[in-house]
């Protein structure tokens, strides 16, 4: 949501600014939404105070009379309550009420992370998600509240503050999904699934057994759910979300949702797992992941590449070797080893937003050249609309529409080119916690500062940013 003072705003007085002599001063908050009288004169000379109060008020820049009557009606009203004349308000703004953005309220849960877990035992099932992102065509996922519009504040100067405009929720239909009047409804029974600000129901392929040399690789428009296991030198790729019952073994992997494997993931240079939802796994060695989501590992991230715009989790495990990369934290019971192997950890960096910028530069470009060529198609035929023949005309509506779909989708990515780095600054973490040890040979960056660790330090403890340098400081 943008927020902002409007033009006219333009204050002439400092915010701050005071007056006084030895029993009186005037003080303008920073804001300017409120004028502070602190007084020590007792109540029987309450006349000074106001005799006072009007000349000071216009010299602060207060020089409406309607202002003045107020505090002089706010300054009796306090003497009369034998209110403590220290920072009294004696004239107030009216304050800005922000606009709010418009967002997806959500039909149910969809998108609840965890797994269940037995009542009786406390084990978790991790063929079972708490999420019920399940649906049958027709089924209600959200509704699309608009933005609510603010309203407008004044400061004690008279000027006005914009409350700012509200942005719409940023919603996009993908497959499997109908948008109508304030809805989202599932057009197809599958998967719900919600990445890139894209909303989709995934029809979901199931393979009974593995994927290997027997089912050959798989490339599906959809979810997929395999109840054994990925197998070595397969590749995987779907636009929704993949679920193992067993384990992945170097396989390369693509997926536009969420990596859920029950057991373990074994990488081998070469191959790469990029999914834009989240990873899950027993633990994983020896593999390089990008991510869009969390990357969570119940065990442990052994001598992997990890580079994820969620946050990495491995609060019972360890990370030790390689490298890891999260722009939203990382959370870990050890942080390299005994045996001081060398370990890089990094948060508050964004890896990917280079690319995406890239690939909106060059998408904006294509979308370009081809509203220029529609342009020239049409050109010929600019104001003689009425003398085209039936079949003609069709084509020549068709066309523009083209034109001015393709002028929303250029405004859209220009929007998102303007938002996406401050998006990122805000998702940024500057912290990593570390719960048991973090040991030496250990290399921890947060945002462009980098420290080495030279010595094991017992947790729990988090790495952050304090006075420009990174620090280790113990949590209870």
């Amino acid at each position: 949501m943008d927020s902002m003072a409007s033009d006219d705003a333009t204050e002439d007085q400092p915010g701050g600014e005071e007056v006084s002599s030895d029993a009186f001063k005037l003080h303008i908050t920073e804001d300017k939404m409120a004028v502070l009288l602190t007084s020590s004169l007792p109540a029987d000379r309450s006349g000074e105070i106001e005799s006072t109060l009007i000349p000071e008020l216009k010299r602060i820049g207060v020089s409406e009379k309607n202002s003045h009557d107020k505090a002089v009606k706010k300054l009796r009203e306090g003497i009369a309550d034998a209110t403590d004349l220290t920072d009294f308000a004696v004239l107030e703004g009216k304050p800005v009420v922000p606009s709010e953005d418009g967002k997806l309220v959500w039909a149910h849960d969809f998108f609840q992370k965890g797994f269940i877990v037995d009542p009786e035992s406390g084990s978790i099932d991790y063929r079972e998600r708490v999420a019920e992102d399940t649906v049958e065509k027709g089924a209600h996922l959200a509704d699309i509240l608009a933005p609510k519009p603010g309203t407008d504040g004044v400061t004690v100067l008279g000027k006005r503050v914009s409350a700012g405009k509200g942005q719409p929720a940023k919603v996009k239909q993908g497959t499997g999904v109908r948008l109508s009047g304030e809805g989202c409804y599932a057009d197809d029974d599958g998967r719900v699934r919600f990445t890139g600000g894209v909303l989709s129901v995934d029809h979901v392929l199931t393979v009974e057994g593995s994927v290997g040399l027997a089912s050959g690789n798989i490339d599906h428009p959809g979810a997929l759910i395999v109840k054994q296991n990925i197998e070595a030198e397969s590749k995987v790729k779907t636009t929704g979300s993949i679920d193992v019952a067993g384990y992945v073994e170097d396989a390369e992997i693509t997926t536009g949702g969420d990596l859920i494997v029950t057991g373990g993931i074994i990488g081998e240079k070469g191959r790469k797992i990029v999914a834009e939802g989240d990873v899950h796994a027993k633990f994983l060695k020896n593999v390089h992941i990008e991510a869009g989501g969390d990357v969570v590992a119940l065990n442990g991230i052994e001598q992997c590449t990890i580079m994820t715009r969620g946050a990495v989790q491995v609060p019972q495990g360890r990370i030790v070797g390689g490298e890891v990369i999260a722009l939203m934290g990382i959370d870990a019971g050890d942080i390299g080893s005994e045996a001081g192997v060398p370990t890089q950890v990094t948060t508050g960096q964004d890896f990917d937003l280079n690319r995406r910028l890239a690939a909106l530069d060059e998408e904006s470009e294509r979308m370009k050249s081809n509203l220029q060529t529609l342009r020239s198609l049409l050109k010929p035929h600019r104001g003689r609309e009425k003398d085209l023949g039936s079949e003609a005309k069709e084509k020549y509506d068709l066309l523009s529409e083209q034109v001015r779909q393709i002028q929303d989708r250029i405004a859209s990515i220009e929007e998102e080119v303007e938002t996406m780095p401050d998006e990122s600054k805000e998702r940024a973490s500057k912290e990593i916690m570390v719960r048991k040890h973090l040991y030496p040979a250990t290399s921890a960056t947060i945002g462009p500062v980098t420290k080495k660790v030279n010595e094991s330090i017992g947790g729990p403890l988090s790495i952050a940013i304090r006075r420009g340098d990174v620090r280790f400081i113990a949590r209870s």
